[in-house]
């Protein structure tokens, strides 16, 4: 399928055990980072006839649910998420166009959960970025 071509394979992985905190042990769920952070990324380019290269990247991260604030408190539970990302391009030593997406499941997820201070009872999140698609062009000089 590749005749000129070549592509890369990239993992990252870090997961969470254990954490100490002024003598205190707060165990994997309850700490304030995923016990799970996966991130796989492909990529794969071809020569064109003429000048240049056709290019397809793509990215798959995945987060376990956490905790976002150190309290026991269910409300500040965030769960679980997977984004994917892809971008499909062409370039030559001057130009580059590509045309990409990122979450492409529109998956809905949290990015941080917290509590409001003064025993109130507000529990405030930030909402993840929605599917967003476009395209970029760069010029080299």
């Amino acid at each position: 399928m590749l005749r000129n071509g070549d592509g890369e394979f990239k993992r990252r992985y870090s997961r969470t055990r254990y954490w100490y905190f002024l003598r205190y042990s707060i165990q994997d769920d309850r700490v304030r980072d995923p016990a799970l952070v996966e991130s796989l990324g492909a990529a794969v380019r071809d020569r064109l006839e003429r000048a240049g290269q056709v290019y397809l990247h793509g990215e798959y991260s995945y987060r376990s649910k956490m905790y976002g604030d150190p309290s026991d408190s269910r409300y500040t539970l965030m769960p679980g998420y997977s984004l994917l990302n892809t971008s499909l391009g062409v370039r030559d030593d001057r130009w580059d166009f590509s045309v990409w997406v990122r979450n492409l499941t529109n998956e809905h997820y949290l990015q941080n959960v917290t509590v409001q201070a003064g025993n109130s009872g507000l529990v405030l999140g930030t909402p993840g970025d929605p599917r967003a698609a476009g395209v970029t062009l760069r010029a080299t000089f």
